[in-house]
């Protein structure tokens, strides 16, 4: 593979299935963008809402167009309550992810994106998500520590 380099962030628009949950957000895109790395985890949550993840640089990066606040879409959380995870009340798909995660006592603040839900019209002759590598994370057992890895770790899927 060839060395990749980032561009700018560029600004890209997305949905729910039903586009009752709207948003802009912003990310680097690599150059070429067939590079364009995405992560998968095989944590129950991840699993089995397909969440396929963007990390954005900020939650600022994420920009809510519809409805007016975070408070009228749902918000799961679990275990300490650190980690939103945003989902559309009307057709259920799951969209954002903000809070922290600790490791060794740190907090790590984070945001992340599901690459599902970027509209895939702006994305034809700029980047092609069939190309884009998929780095698997193995949460399900906290196993943050070994890193990602290019194929599914056990209990994880493509």
């Amino acid at each position: 593979m060839t060395e990749a380099t980032t561009k700018e962030p560029q600004s890209f628009t997305g949905s729910c299935h039903c586009g009752y949950f709207r948003y802009r957000v912003k990310f680097a895109v690599p150059e070429p963008p067939e590079v364009m790395t995405v992560t998968r985890c095989n944590c129950t949550i991840c699993h089995k809402t397909a969440f396929t993840s963007i990390r954005l640089a900020s939650g600022d990066d994420f920009e809510l167009l519809n409805p007016a606040s975070f408070d009228q879409v749902n918000d799961y959380q679990w275990q300490s309550k650190q980690v939103h995870r945003y989902f559309c009340p009307k057709c259920g798909v799951s969209v954002y992810g903000n809070g922290q995660y600790e490791i060794n006592g740190k907090p790590i603040p984070f945001a992340s994106l599901n690459a599902l839900t970027l509209d895939q019209e702006q994305l034809v002759g700029s980047m092609d998500m069939r190309k884009w590598k998929i780095q698997y994370f193995d949460g399900k057992n906290n196993n943050w520590f070994a890193g990602a890895k290019d194929v599914p770790w056990e209990q994880g899927c493509v």
